[in-house]
Order: structure tokens, then sequence, then C-alpha cells
């Protein structure tokens, strides 16, 4: 979600934001919200964190609870984390001092930014032509009302 929030961001206003701009969406939290403006627009969002609160995120949107522009599902508490490929100890959860180093990584990085990504740019240059084509919608987006 914040490296999504970081590129639309750019996209709208042609400059990249503080990186440290999105950080409401971190955290181990199983459901978390959040708003932001951009460019006088506001974004709001929501990060599911498992599938016990990614159910309970869809019933909500599903009765008309709550409404959002963006939504990220992540299947594991945790998200990647915490996901299947770390290793497992029993009753011990590791997600969230993952995170933090992840987060240290990230502040210390060259690259922190997905659009400034080469391999990102080349996928683009080379099979989904450009942010928001055509194609890439249709690869890259869903919506849930036309699921059967």
């Amino acid at each position: 979600m914040e490296a999504a929030l970081r590129s639309a961001y750019y996209l709208v206003t042609g400059e990249n934001p503080d990186a440290e701009a999105f950080k409401e969406v971190r955290g181990i939290k199983s459901w978390k919200e959040a708003s932001f403006e951009i460019q006088g627009m506001p974004v709001k969002v929501a990060v599911a964190s498992s599938l016990g609160a990614t159910r309970e995120l869809i019933e909500a949107i599903k009765r008309g609870e709550v409404k959002y522009d963006f939504v990220e599902i992540m299947a594991c508490p945790g998200g990647c984390a915490g996901g299947g490929g770390q290793p497992i100890h029993d009753c011990e959860e590791h997600a969230e001092a993952r995170g933090k180093i992840l987060y240290g990584l990230d502040r210390v990085a060259n690259l922190r930014f997905s659009h400034e990504n080469p391999t990102v740019i080349k996928t683009y240059e080379e099979f989904l032509e450009k942010p928001l084509s055509e194609k890439a919608h249709h690869l890259l987006h869903t919506d849930y009302d036309k699921w059967d």
C-alpha cells in the first residue's frame, strides 16, 4: 500500500512525496485505514492483514459501512514479513520485528519509489506500455462487484 501511494502521489503531482508520507498504513494491526490528500484529492485506503481481517473488511464494504478508494489484502498476519517464507517457531511471532528491519532498510535505500525501479520501468516500456494504460488496467486491476 505504501509503495502504491508513493507512486500514485508521483503520478498525480509529478514529484516524489516525502518517503515517510504514508507511514500510517504500516504496522501489524489486522485492519488499518487511513486518509490522505494528494493535490486536494482525498484518498481513503484500508489494509487487511490476515484472511480473517479480510473477511471482516469485505463484509463491512458489502454492508456499505465503509468505503475506500484502495484496499490492500495481505493473507498473512503482518503481511509478507510474517508470511510462509519466514522461519517459523511455534508460539512465536516475529512479523513486527522483521517489519521494523525492513523499514530501516527502506530508510537507507537508494531506491525508495517503485516508479523509479528499473525493472518496473522496463516492464511498462516492454509490456504494459505505460502506467494507467488499458493493458495495465486490464491485467493489474480488479473489481469485486464483477466477481461471480
